[in-house]
């Protein structure tokens, strides 16, 4: 299988010149895949890697199935007040032979977003505007400077990338027999090393395989592909607090929110606060934190309002709770619920 280029991008656009000589070979180019629900977070990504590198030479290229006008527009604002390129691709329904994926494969928890699979696509895209992109998962927000990681040398290798967290690493590279397993939520990419290999072919033909035992999707899927081409680096570039080790947070780039996310009113993260502050300094202002959705994160926020003892806000959330767990437990076909142990 090979990626129809002319396909899969249904259009392109630069939704706003940038100030400076378009000589993108002297630009980072940083890439997102989002959809409508996490554009504004990735908003306060960009925001927060603008405004912590205020001399270098920014290209966001973006990628989705559509964004609303009001994001198109507040992306449009953003180029032009900060100096920074934007482009944004719309994609096709099947773009990358996403619908070759065998159907009902895999779970779509409430954090996971299908966007995600269009860092697959995106060195195909980018190829011949830029020898290097760098990838960023939307739910990270930039604290430090990117200079060091934007000069990094690859040593021959066709991504850089952080070790996934400490707890599941280990037990994640033997299932796939790896010597090392990364998180793909940053990745630092030669572009014309991984089209070359066809990485992209060869993860998209894995998760295609109903053998490939797969839990974390295209992640495991490039785990498989990449071995021995990854240059490890410093988990200050992709820091999953209290789940990757010990790291010295002042030293600190991105940080990378895996989990429970910090507009959840749930997420007690102790380091949520980045995320608030760049979101309310961002086009998309104060981002109104987000109710529990399915009965297992209302079974967390009861549990974490009674550890808080705010006990009358814990019980308003009960009847809500029992109500949503009847129906996805009948949504899954288990109508009659069991009587397991859950507190």
């Amino acid at each position: 299988m090979s990626i129809n280029i002319a396909a899969a991008v249904k259009s392109s656009v630069i939704v706003a010149e940038p100030k400076m000589p378009r000589n993108k070979s002297g630009w980072l180019h940083i890439a997102f895949g989002t959809d409508a629900a996490y554009a504004r977070h990735m908003g306060a990504c960009m925001t927060s890697i603008i405004l912590n590198n205020p001399a270098m030479e920014l290209f966001f290229h973006i990628f989705t199935a559509g964004l609303p006008a009001d994001d198109f527009g507040r992306l449009t604002e953003l180029a032009r007040k900060h100096g920074v390129g934007v482009q944004v691709y719309t994609l096709a329904e099947n773009a990358i032979g996403l619908d070759e994926i065998v159907p009902g494969r895999f779970s779509t928890p409430a954090n996971f977003s299908f966007a995600y699979y269009y860092r697959l696509i995106i060195p195909h895209v980018v190829r011949g505007a830029t020898r290097r992109i760098l990838y960023l998962d939307a739910d990270i927000i930039c604290v430090g400077k990117l200079t060091e990681l934007a000069t990094l040398e690859l040593e021959g290798k066709m991504v850089a990338v952080v070790s996934d967290r400490a707890d599941e690493v280990g037990k994640l590279a033997a299932k796939f027999g790896l010597p090392q397993y990364f998180n793909s939520g940053v990745l630092y990419i030669d572009v014309d090393q991984w089209c070359a290999a066809q990485v992209s072919e060869r993860a998209i033909a894995l998760l295609n395989d109903e053998a490939f035992d797969t839990r974390f999707h295209d992640q495991d899927a490039l785990n498989v592909v990449l071995a021995g081409n990854t240059r490890f680096i410093d988990p200050k570039w992709n820091l999953i607090l209290g789940k990757q080790g010990d790291c010295d947070t002042l030293e600190t780039v991105l940080i990378h929110y895996a989990g429970t996310k910090p507009w959840q009113k749930f997420c007690r993260h102790p380091l949520r606060h980045y995320y608030h502050d760049y979101a309310a300094l961002s086009l998309w202002g104060e981002v109104p934190l987000a109710d529990p959705k399915t009965y297992r994160e209302m079974r967390q926020y009861i549990k974490i309002l009674v550890a808080e003892g705010k006990v009358f806000p814990a019980l308003h959330w009960l009847v809500p709770y029992i109500q949503q767990r009847r129906k996805e437990k009948a949504a899954a076909g288990n109508i009659q619920l069991s009587h397991e142990r859950e507190w």
